[in-house]
C-alpha cells in the first residue's frame, strides 16, 4: 500500500530539485570559470540561492501537511509542538535541520573534491607522459608507463561522462597504450607516440571541466538530495503518526491499530515483523492502541497505521511478544533471519532459542505517543472539573464560600492554547507550576448553587492540571 505521505514527499523533492538547479549553475560558474576554491564556491552558491532557508521552509511545510493528513483535517500551519524533539537524540527540528544542512554541504564538497583529485592525477599523468617524451630524457621508465596510463583510465571510468565523450576518451587511452607498447618493442620514441600523448593530454584537460561540472550536478542532485530527503521523510513520517494518534487515540470506536508496510518498503527488516507477527493475540500486525511501536522505525521508513474497530477484533488481547516473534522467525529462511537479527543473533536464536529482542535490529519497547495532546479544546469544555480550593464571595454583605471539591462546568478556553488570544502570564505559570508555557490555557466555566450561578476563571495545563480558580462574578438563579 502506498504511503499516505508519498505525494507530500514528492512535492518536497520536486521543490528541492528546482532550487538545486540554481545552486548547480552558481557552483559551476565559481569553480570552473572563476577558479574559486571548492568550499568557498559551495558556501557562496548556497548562500546566494538561500538554499538553507528554502529547504527549512519546505521541510516544515511537509511536516504540517503530513500531520494534517494523519489527523484527517485541513492543512494547517506548522504547530509549535511539531518542532519539538521526539526521538532519542533529543534534538528539536531546528537543530536537526542545522545539522542536516552541514551534512548536505559536506556531501557536495567531498564529491566535487574527489572528482578534482581524479582529474588532477589524470592530467599530471598525461602531462608527465608528454613532457617525458619532449624532454629527450626518459624521466618515466618503460615499466612505469602502464601505471601512468592506468591513472588516466581510472579518471575516465570514475567520471560521469556521456557515452560519446567516454568512448572518445577511451580511444585516446588505447592509442596511447598501443604506442607505449611499441616503445617497449622498438626501444625508441617516435612521432606517433608524441602525437598520441599530446592528444591524450588535450582530451583529459578538455574533459576534466566536463567531469567537474558533472560532479557538481551529481553532488547537488543526488548526494545532497539524499541527505535532504532523509530528514524530510523521517520528520514527515513522525508528523503523520502524530496526526494519526491525535485523531484516533481518543476515538472509543477504534480498538487497535494495524501496521501497514509501504509499497516502497525497500528492505526486509523489523517492519516486516510488525506487519506480519501476532504479538498481542489480536491477529498479525495488530497492536493495542497504547502498545503500538513508534513511527518511523528507521530513517526512510514510510510504514503507516490504519484503525481497527471493535467489530473486527475476534480475540482477547494478550501479551505474547516473545512467542509471536518466535513464531514469525520460525517462518523465515536463514538469510531473512540474518537480515533482522544479524548473523550472531540469528545463530544464537536458532541454537539456543535466545530472546530475539536482544538482537532484533531497531527493536524498542517504546510505544507511540503523539507530541500533541489528544485532549482537545472540546474535551476540556465537555469535562467537569473539581476545584481544589475554597472560593470566597460576599452574600448580602456576609462572607460566604464555595467549598473545596465543588464541580465547575467548563464553557470556553479564552486565552492560550486552543484560542486566538495570547495568555500573558503563561511564562509565570510555567515557572511556578511547570509544563511548557505555550501549553497553558485560561478557561472559564460555571458553578451552580441553590441560589447563584458563579462565573469562574482558572488556568489549565494538560499535564499539570487546574490551578488558580477565581470567581469573576455571580448572578442569582431564576426561580
Amino acid at each position: 500500500m502506498a504511503s499516505p505521505i508519498q505525494k507530500i514527499l514528492q512535492e518536497a523533492s520536486f521543490a528541492y530539485m528546482s532550487k538545486a538547479q540554481i545552486v548547480i549553475r552558481l557552483a559551476i560558474s565559481y569553480i570552473v570559470e572563476d577558479h574559486m576554491d571548492t568550499e568557498e564556491a559551495i558556501d557562496k552558491s548556497l548562500q546566494e540561492s538561500q538554499m538553507d532557508l528554502f529547504w527549512e521552509s519546505a521541510v516544515e511545510a511537509a511536516i504540517a501537511k503530513a500531520f494534517a493528513k494523519g489527523a484527517g483535517i485541513a492543512t494547517i500551519p506548522l504547530l509549535p509542538e511539531l518542532r519539538e524533539a521526539w526521538d532519542p537524540s533529543g534534538m528539536k527540528l531546528s537543530e536537526k535541520l542545522h545539522g542536516t544542512q552541514k551534512e548536505m554541504r559536506q556531501a557536495i564538497i567531498s564529491t566535487i573534491q574527489q572528482q578534482q583529485k581524479l582529474g588532477k592525477h589524470a592530467m599530471q599523468a598525461a602531462r608527465a607522459l608528454y613532457d617525458g617524451y619532449n624532454s629527450g630524457v626518459h624521466v618515466i621508465r618503460k615499466q612505469e608507463l602502464p601505471q601512468y596510463i592506468q591513472q588516466v583510465v581510472h579518471f575516465v571510468r570514475r567520471s560521469e561522462f556521456p557515452d560519446d565523450d567516454y568512448y572518445a576518451l577511451m580511444r585516446r587511452v588505447r592509442r596511447a597504450k598501443r604506442q607505449t607498447e611499441r616503445l617497449g618493442t622498438h626501444g625508441a620514441p617516435n612521432r606517433a607516440l608524441k602525437t598520441a600523448y599530446k592528444q591524450l593530454l588535450n582530451a583529459v584537460e578538455k574533459n576534466n571541466t566536463k567531469a567537474i561540472e558533472n560532479a557538481v550536478k551529481t553532488a547537488v542532485e543526488e548526494k545532497s538530495r539524499y541527505v535532504a530527503e532523509r530528514i524530510a521523510r523521517t520528520e514527515a513520517a513522525r508528523a503523520w503518526a502524530d496526526g494519526f494518534h491525535y485523531r484516533y487515540d481518543g476515538d472509543t470506536d477504534v480498538a487497535a491499530y494495524r501496521w501497514k508496510l509501504s509499497s516502497r518498503h525497500p528492505h526486509f527488516d523489523i517492519c516486516d515483523m510488525y506487519a506480519h507477527a501476532n504479538l498481542w493475540g489480536l491477529g498479525p500486525g495488530i497492536f493495542p492502541k497504547d502498545k503500538t511501536p513508534a513511527l518511523p522505525v528507521h530513517p526512510h521508513c514510510l510504514c503507516h497505521l490504519s484503525p481497527v474497530y471493535h467489530s473486527e477484533i475476534k480475540n482477547k488481547q494478550t501479551n505474547r511478544i516473545r512467542a509471536g516473534g518466535d513464531e514469525w522467525l520460525e517462518s523465515l529462511s536463514h538469510m531473512e533471519r540474518y537480515k533482522v537479527l544479524g548473523i550472531q543473533g540469528a545463530e544464537k536464536w536458532e541454537r539456543h532459542h535466545a530472546d530475539w529482542r536482544r538482537y532484533m535490529r531497531n527493536w524498542s519497547a517504546e510505544t507511540a505517543k503523539s507530541r500533541l495532546s489528544i485532549t482537545t479544546q472540546d474535551d476540556i469544555i465537555k469535562s467537569e472539573v473539581s476545584i481544589g480550593q475554597q472560593l470566597s464571595y460576599k452574600d448580602e454583605g456576609q462572607n460566604a464560600f464555595i467549598p473545596e471539591g465543588a464541580i465547575v462546568k467548563p464553557k470556553k478556553v479564552i486565552a492560550g492554547l486552543g484560542s486566538d488570544c495570547n495568555l500573558r502570564i503563561a511564562d509565570k505559570l510555567a515557572t511556578d507550576y511547570g509544563g511548557m508555557a505555550k501549553e497553558w490555557q485560561k478557561v472559564v466555566g460555571t458553578i451552580t448553587s441553590d441560589q447563584y450561578i458563579f462565573d469562574v476563571h482558572w488556568y489549565h495545563h494538560k499535564e499539570v492540571g487546574n490551578v488558580l480558580f477565581k470567581i469573576k462574578s455571580y448572578t442569582e438563579r431564576r426561580k
